[in-house]
């Protein structure tokens, strides 16, 4: 849960997008109010509940499926293949570089995993929650993948290297789509993200309060909208932050992942312990594995997510460093302290 709280700081990540797109529509805007704003927007839409919250991401994916087939559609023929066949063109920084590009694309295809956070809003988790995230991770993954091709063929990779899909929409697109483009498929990819994040942030942090871990107050629920007003307010905070310090996009990322692919590790050590701590459900489960087969399946998870956290910290000063280390030691200070009495609540 500690980590999960950290990670939070990626929501900064997509307001930051979204301020970069807008400005390509208008210049004069200022990114750091245009990502601020963009948070409050999403803030406030979430404190009205989560009904309201959801109709809109609805609408706000059909645009953005919209906007990136309009690109893949126009640009897919202008593709220069030869960019794919130089080393040189396709591995620009060598396999660091390539490594890093896995890092970027682990964290984008890897935010279906925590619908299971809304799993309590679900009327039927069981069936829904596995489908969801397998089906979710693999469309946006196919999306990812067709839209970088046409990011990087098209133009020079001088041209696009470091940059937004602006570039190369700007030249595949006829006018009235490209704004269409930046509207649909940029902006809502970033306001999708941040909408979703409000969404699910907080149901874990309201069950570590309720079990003691965390104040209860802070999982105060507002009694009109039925929704965590201050954890949700906290978690406006949080994403503010990094924002208002005036930190990159890329420092963000390579910070935020290289948490969240060690948070990732626990449900891995978890499936490895399952079919010993718990062996009658395992016996049970709806997906049949072997005992051997996950255990396997789950060290590889487990290395590989070693090895992408040490990628994207490897990008980040000291500074960064630092500050992981000085909130791992205040985390495990805390649990020292609070044990006991989460201990007492379980108990009554």
């Amino acid at each position: 849960l500690s980590l999960l709280l950290v990670t939070h700081i990626l929501i900064a990540l997509f307001a930051l997008g979204f301020a970069e797109y807008a400005i390509a529509l208008l210049p004069q805007l200022n990114v750091k109010y245009v990502a601020l704003g963009i948070l409050f927007t999403f803030y406030t839409v979430n404190l009205l509940g989560i009904h309201q919250a959801a109709a809109i991401q609805k609408v706000m994916i059909a645009l953005l499926l919209c906007g990136l087939s309009s690109l893949i559609f126009f640009g897919i023929l202008e593709v220069d293949y030869s960019n794919f066949i130089d080393q040189e063109k396709l591995f620009p920084e060598g396999w660091y570089g390539f490594g890093m590009a896995c890092v970027l694309m682990s964290f984008a295809t890897g935010g279906a995993y925590y619908v299971s956070e809304l799993g309590g809003e679900m009327k039927n988790p069981h069936h829904d929650l596995p489908r969801a995230i397998i089906y979710s991770t693999l469309l946006a993954a196919i999306f990812i993948a067709t839209v970088s091709i046409v990011a990087v063929g098209v133009l020079p990779i001088e041209q696009t290297a470091g940059k937004t899909l602006v570039e190369v929409a700007r030249v595949i697109l006829p006018p009235s789509l490209y704004t269409a483009f930046i509207v649909g498929a940029a902006l809502f990819a970033f306001a999708t993200s941040i909408n979703s994040t409000f969404s699910w942030a907080t149901k874990s942090v309201i069950i570590a309060c309720e079990d003691g871990w965390l104040p209860k107050g802070l999982a105060a629920v507002n009694k009109r909208f039925n929704t965590p007003h201050i954890l949700l307010t906290i978690l406006l905070v949080v994403g503010s932050i990094p924002i208002i310090a005036g930190k990159d996009m890329r420092y963000i990322i390579m910070l935020g992942s290289g948490l969240v692919f060690i948070y990732d590790i626990v449900p891995l050590l978890a499936a490895f312990y399952f079919s010993k701590k718990l062996p009658e459900i395992f016996a049970n489960a709806h997906i049949k594995m072997s005992e051997k087969t996950v255990k396997t399946i789950s060290m590889v998870g487990v290395f590989i997510l070693l090895l992408q956290a040490n990628l994207a910290f490897s990008d980040i000063d000291n500074t960064g460093r630092l500050m992981i280390v000085g909130y791992i030691i205040f985390v495990i200070i805390y649990i020292h302290f609070r044990a006991k009495h989460q201990k007492s609540i379980i108990d009554k």
